[in-house]
């Protein structure tokens, strides 16, 4: 679908509110589409990696947490940058 059919068919506003649920739920559309990016990059660190420089690492190192928030956690908490990723590769 292009830009110009998409905006045919949603407003801005319902294009907004999936994001956000699609922020807090997971991911929508095809099955599962991170866990296989997950499994790709997985392969490709660990054939690239020196394994003397921290544990072996899995697929689930590689794929993004997907949970609700908390009742204590307020919106803007979500908005926060990510960490940094260890050094260990």
């Amino acid at each position: 679908m292009t830009v110009a059919e998409l905006l045919r068919r949603m407003s801005a506003r319902e294009f907004a509110e999936w994001a956000v649920y699609e922020g807090l739920y997971g991911p929508i559309g095809p099955g599962r589409d991170d866990a296989l990016a997950a499994l790709i990059a997985f392969h490709v660190v660990n054939v690239m990696r020196d394994s003397s420089k921290g544990p072996d690492l899995k697929p689930a190192d590689f794929l993004p947490a997907w949970e609700p928030p908390t009742e204590e956690a307020g919106v803007g908490e979500r908005d926060q940058e990510p960490p940094d990723p260890p050094d260990r590769f």
